[in-house]
């Protein structure tokens, strides 16, 4: 796998970017030498000289770069005061390069080569991204509820409870998943608007879904008009037309309903559900005697 496409595949996972921590951390770096540290200047350059390139690859999403930078530093510098971070961020690029069995064996190792690291409770989450990525939900659970039990204060909290509930989800485990998503949602309702989340209008979505097929018809329905009101832009946003026109016609209000999937089948003639919309109208025209819109 490119560099350029390990990076695109889990971006579309909603992925974290980078934790306040690293992102501070990714600046000209001036190499401290500590007790028993580096005798030569040279070897003290070389080694400031690989972790920058690696940090600045790892910045630019060239984490095939990334890797054999942060590697050599590690290999020239492994005790010296940034190799914690250094031997963090190889693991996050064997990830996101796509290269999972090295990332699992760099990530797991890190607190044992590392106890004192500031990146230590991290690495559970991205164990169970690698979990997720290999398939392997009950692992990735398992280690997402012991990361969101651990790491409270960790900016990587909201990005594990989201992958969390959609792994309840893909595991059928709907009702554990919708109160995450809910938890997500009051979270963001008591954040200000500069602070709003921009995954919401996925949480709103989501927490509906399973509303709408647990029957909750109207709690599906207020999370569905609050993203068409709130997040009109937002890819969600024509789903969410859709799925609050099903929740109506299941509550009962048919004529409503009829103007909602009337309206989606037009705005989105390429639409996902614009065949079941173009359904229900043609089977309400048939109910109701309008053969000619029925054909």
């Amino acid at each position: 796998m490119s560099d350029r496409a390990g990076a695109s595949t889990r971006e579309s996972r909603r992925l974290p970017g980078l934790t306040s921590r690293l992102r501070a951390s990714l600046t000209p770096v001036v190499l401290l030498c500590a007790a028993g540290g580096w005798a030569q200047p040279e070897t003290q350059s070389r080694a400031a000289r690989l972790l920058a390139q690696g940090e600045e690859a790892f910045a630019a999403a060239l984490f095939g770069v990334a890797i054999r930078d942060l590697s050599q530093y590690l290999a020239v510098a492994p005790t010296g005061a940034e190799a914690p971070r250094a031997d963090h961020l190889l693991g996050l690029s064997y990830y996101y390069n796509g290269d999972l069995a090295p990332a699992a064996a760099q990530l797991a190792a890190h607190g044992s080569r590392y106890p004192s690291s500031d990146y230590a409770t991290d690495v559970s989450y991205w164990l169970a991204m690698v979990a997720i990525d290999r398939g392997q939900s009950a692992v990735a659970i398992e280690l997402l509820q012991a990361f969101r039990t651990e790491a409270e204060s960790s900016e990587l909290v909201s990005y594990a409870t989201d992958a969390l509930a959609g792994q309840l989800e893909s595991t059928g485990e709907r009702v554990a998943a919708l109160e995450l998503y809910q938890e997500l949602i009051e979270a963001e309702h008591a954040a200000s608007a500069a602070d709003a989340d921009a995954r919401l209008p996925l949480w709103l979505s989501r927490a509906g879904a399973i509303e709408l097929a647990e029957g909750m018809a109207d709690a599906a329905a207020a999370r569905f008009a609050m993203i068409l009101d709130r997040f009109g832009d937002a890819s969600e946003a024509p789903a969410a037309l859709f799925l609050l026109a099903e929740a109506g016609f299941l509550a009962g209000d048919h004529s409503t309903a009829m103007g909602r999937y009337r309206r989606y089948a037009t705005l989105f003639a390429a639409g996902e559900y614009r065949a079941a919309a173009l359904y229900r109208l043609g089977r309400d025209a048939a109910d109701h005697g309008r053969a000619e819109e029925a054909a």
